[in-house]
């Protein structure tokens, strides 16, 4: 109970049982043997097979979400590699002219390796970044028509509008504005969240960093650029 005495906030810990207390403290529960306790409870108090089966639908989840991924990705370099080849193939002769005056002669029979890996990474790069676009613009079309339609759904359930979203294309036209104000503020924002919704939204921040963690740490051997 809070109560107000003397221009002094404070708290009646009388009125709540110690949870966890020392010895001569307040309780004669050691924390050791509370923890120990509680342990013991939770596990004789838990299914082991429902546990088991709980955790092996998590990772069978999580192992299905890394391989779409790695393939994506893979797909990703495979696609920049392809053209940076066809680039380096176009740049060798206006580049190595150049090249030739810039690197010593001993060193010129790295010229080729040095134009041909330099076009790959800016293709990679820029086919990662034609990737992360597509991304950004199909995730907009699928949140903005899945918030009109259940917004739509809501409303009707409570009786405010009468509209049946497969009847008319008012979900489609309010998904598809609202997927392009959404698509608009990612680019403006370069793909990133602001920093509240960052703080506010840091599970799933944490959980998306695992997963290019998981990609990019093992990614297929075929997937680099050779």
């Amino acid at each position: 109970m809070l109560s107000y005495s003397f221009g002094r906030n404070y708290l009646d810990y009388s009125l709540f049982p110690p949870i966890i207390t020392a010895e001569g403290a307040g309780g004669d529960e050691a924390p050791k043997d509370l923890l120990a306790r509680k342990a013991r409870l939770v596990l004789s108090s838990t299914d082991p097979n429902l546990l088991d089966q709980s955790f092996k639908g998590v990772y069978s989840s999580w192992a299905a979400v890394i391989a779409v991924l790695k393939v994506r990705f893979a797909q990703t370099v495979a696609l920049g590699a392809a053209i940076g080849d066809n680039l380096g193939k176009w740049a060798t002769i206006p580049a190595t002219k150049i090249l030739v005056h810039l690197v010593a002669e001993d060193l010129h029979k790295w010229i080729p390796n040095i134009i041909f890996y330099t076009c790959k990474v800016i293709a990679i790069v820029i086919a990662y970044k034609i990737q992360q676009i597509i991304s950004a613009f199909y995730s907009a079309i699928r949140g903005g028509l899945l918030v009109t339609r259940n917004a739509m759904t809501w409303l009707s359930n409570k009786k405010i509008i009468s509209i049946d979203p497969d009847a008319t294309n008012i979900d489609e036209y309010c998904g598809w504005a609202l997927a392009a104000l959404g698509f608009y503020f990612q680019f403006t924002k370069g793909f990133s969240a602001p920093w509240f919704m960052q703080l506010l939204l840091w599970p799933l921040g944490v959980l998306e960093g695992s997963l290019l963690w998981a990609v990019n740490d093992a990614a297929p051997a075929n997937a680099t650029p050779q």
